[in-house]
């Protein structure tokens, strides 16, 4: 989840940048075995006028790891993915 102080700053930041910029959502995930954790992190990128570079906001989280398969690592990806979309 994209914490309150974050999301604000995105919201301001849309506002002031040209309707036609573009903005692209993901999320990727790094497993520490080892350690016992998966690190996930969650990007908005926001190309601006869709020709004048970008703006990243990253948020990153940690969970523990379950030994889960890839599949339900991704679904959780996709999870998060949404969540910053309706953030």
């Amino acid at each position: 989840m994209i914490p309150n102080d974050k999301r604000a700053e995105i919201i301001s930041y849309l506002s002031e940048v040209s309707p036609e910029s573009d903005v692209f959502i993901g999320c990727d995930s790094q497993v520490y075995k080892s350690k016992g954790y998966i690190i996930y992190t969650s990007v908005i990128v926001i190309h601006i006028n869709n020709k004048n570079g970008c703006k990243v906001f990253t948020n990153t989280e940690k969970e523990t790891w379950k030994n889960d398969e890839i599949a339900t690592r991704m679904l959780r990806e996709t999870e998060k993915t949404i969540e910053a979309y309706e953030a």
